[in-house]
């Protein structure tokens, strides 16, 4: 195929075309207060789906990624290199102070309050770290898989705030030296079995923790009700409505993280109505 008839690459975010870039999902200053990681990450992915027969759903086949490099390591060459050294660069420097200061309040106990602004930024740098995450796990050819649509990368890329789409909040985790990212697609219908032309309900979600910090991240395409993820006053929303929030909370174990990103049919529930094994499509 000649050079002309190729697809025009274009960034993730700005959909501009342009020249790549690796943009690192976690910043390098990181390092700087973390333990080495090993060189080594495991991306897993499973589910379910509905039979054939649409009579019930079953467990899809799992599939595993083996990546050789850490968290720390990990990049996305989906970003231009106008997006990576402009608001995502303005973002990471304007973010490091504050997150900083939450490592120092965890390992020390001393109590920080975060004013809305600097909630505000915090959030907007999780809800960066979380979809740049994805578009990295998704792999250079795989980025039309992306939960995230065009429209909602452009508009976080053109604003000062978290998207509309996000819901966000800080937790502190009881281990101070663990780090790890968790991340979840979520797509479940509205019937059953699903009305013809009816689409499905769809989550992204994510944790990362990181020496005691926990920022867990929710994408709806719609606003949906549901409790928070964590215990009364043991997870502080960051985004929307962001206030001054104080830090650290009550600790959270590693269990609920899991929970968070796991475990969401209580505020997503499986249908709307029960499944009806008369009906057919």
């Amino acid at each position: 195929m000649s050079r002309s008839n190729q697809a025009t690459w274009r960034c993730a975010f700005c959909g501009n075309p342009g020249s790549k870039s690796a943009e690192h999902v976690l910043p390098q200053w990181l390092r700087a207060g973390t333990a080495p990681l090993p060189m080594q990450r495991t991306s897993y992915w499973t589910g379910f789906g509905l039979r054939d027969d649409k009579q019930a759903y079953a467990s899809v086949d799992p599939a595993v990624r083996e990546s050789r490099n850490s968290m720390l390591h990990q990049t996305t060459r989906a970003v231009c290199v106008s997006c990576n050294n402009g608001w995502m660069s303005r973002l990471e420097t304007k973010v490091k102070p504050i997150m900083e200061s939450l490592f120092h309040s965890r390992r020390t106990g001393n109590t920080l309050t975060l004013p809305p602004a600097e909630a505000s930024t915090l959030a907007r740098w999780a809800v960066k770290t979380s979809w740049t995450a994805e578009l990295s796990g998704l792999g250079n050819q795989n980025q039309d898989q992306t939960w995230l649509s065009p429209h909602a990368l452009k508009q976080f890329a053109s604003r000062d705030v978290p998207p509309t789409v996000s819901w966000v909040w800080l937790a502190s985790h009881q281990d101070l030296d663990r780090v790890e990212q968790m991340q979840a697609h979520v797509a479940i219908d509205r019937t059953s079995p699903p009305a013809p032309g009816e689409a499905a309900r769809r989550l992204h979600a994510s944790a990362l923790v990181i020496n005691g910090i926990v920022l867990v991240v929710y994408n709806f395409e719609s606003r949906e009700h549901f409790p928070p993820p964590f215990r009364p006053m043991h997870g502080l929303r960051l985004w929307p409505r962001p206030t001054a929030v104080e830090f650290p909370p009550p600790e959270v174990s590693h269990q609920e993280v899991t929970g968070a990103i796991a475990h969401y049919g209580h505020w997503f529930p499986l249908h709307n109505r029960a499944f009806d094994h008369s009906t057919r499509i």
